[in-house]
């Protein structure tokens, strides 16, 4: 979702992907272009700075704009709108990523460095801005080059070939531009991106080889979710939780029975994938129910009255758990979207999460194959 940049005075590397190209050309391609990237000390960027941002909409006048921190949602500073403009001053130990916002409108998000940095039509211009938005910028026509070239590849082996390699070419100038500006904001903001991509333990050798992300806040917040994918991961036992359903407290544990297999479905009756999943589970519980395998249905992210209106139209033969509108339940799983489905075994132990479609479907058959239902003495 990247491209590179090189520094100032230079241009941004923007060779033409052609159908002619070959793979292993196309893998020089992006050794080639992985290594133009730009870098800046952490550093650079300290210093006083100059503000200016201008608003397109005439209300604003008079009203009070925020200067707040993008890390951590702080406040640094608040002025009066005045001529369609904020104007704030200060000084930065760093650059620094910030959000300006008035009238309870998320504002907008850019790069606060030394100097002079104006704001308009929602492009902040300064140095890191200017280098950011050409990163950006190549990334995006690089995007739609690959995109092109694959679309009018007709064989299936080189369609594939290609995909793999589109991948490998965006995933490397990505890479090697966050590590070339690991220390300023460019490499901040490609990480946060990266990060939703990378498993437990790559994310955990990054912050020990770049200690000094941890004191950002976001990063702790996808530590805390690695956290909790790696506690409710494959072999461990899974974690209760408990909310309080049509004036009752119901537990997880009240679902998960000893001796039989159990799916918990964590869905939303806005989420097409997960309709599509619960098609198969139906599938699988019709098919297993009688040899002990339960289903438990996670509403979760819409309030329990939308939820409780698909239900009606559109009734499971399952139990299911409405959770609300909150993130409290999918945070103790490490939940980032959904569907998320996870099988836990008649140990209360977990088998595999993060199931979709034959992975479902093979992972439930295999472990229902010799199951019988069990009941407690």
């Amino acid at each position: 979702m990247q491209s590179s940049i090189k520094n100032n005075n230079s241009t941004i590397y923007k060779t033409p992907i052609t159908k002619s190209m070959k793979i292993k050309t196309f893998a020089v391609y992006v050794l080639a272009s992985a290594a133009m990237v730009s870098c800046t000390d952490k550093k650079d960027g300290a210093g006083d700075y100059n503000l200016t941002v201008n608003f397109e909409d005439p209300s604003a006048d008079g009203t009070m704009a925020f200067l707040s921190s993008f890390d951590s949602g702080d406040k640094i500073d608040s002025v009066t709108i005045a001529d369609s403009k904020a104007i704030f001053t200060g000084s930065v130990e760093e650059p620094t990523i910030v959000v300006v916002s008035y009238n309870g409108n998320r504002g907008y998000r850019f790069i606060l460095e030394s100097g002079n940095t104006e704001v308009r039509n929602g492009r902040a211009i300064s140095n890191l801005n200017d280098r950011f938005r050409a990163f950006t910028d190549d990334y995006r026509a690089r995007y739609d080059s690959i995109r092109n070239l694959i679309e009018q590849t007709k064989d299936e082996a080189e369609h594939t070939a290609m995909v793999n390699a589109g991948r490998l070419h965006l995933d490397s100038v990505m890479s090697e531009t966050m590590i070339a500006n690991i220390y300023n904001p460019i490499g901040y903001m490609i990480m946060l991106d990266k990060a939703s991509g990378m498993e437990v333990e790559e994310f955990s050798e990054f912050l020990k080889q770049y200690p000094h992300l941890t004191k950002f806040k976001r990063i702790d917040s996808i530590k805390k979710h690695f956290d909790a994918v790696e506690a409710t991961s494959a072999g461990k036992t899974y974690t209760d939780f408990e909310i309080n359903q049509n004036g009752e407290t119901v537990k997880l544990s009240d679902y998960v029975k000893p001796g039989q297999y159990t799916l918990v479905d964590f869905w939303a009756s806005w989420c097409g994938p997960c309709k599509k999943e619960i098609a198969i589970i139906r599938q699988l519980y019709e098919k297993y129910n009688a040899k002990g395998l339960e289903v438990v249905g996670v509403d979760v992210w819409e309030t329990p009255e939308q939820a409780q209106e698909y239900l009606n139209e559109n009734p499971l033969p399952w139990n299911i758990m409405l959770t609300g509108e909150g993130s409290e339940i999918t945070d103790k799983y490490g939940i980032n979207g959904i569907p998320c489905i996870i099988l836990i075994d008649p140990e209360g132990k977990i088998v595999a999460r993060d199931l979709f479609e034959e992975e479902l479907v093979n992972t439930v058959s295999e472990a229902m194959g010799d199951h019988t239902v069990t009941t407690e003495k």
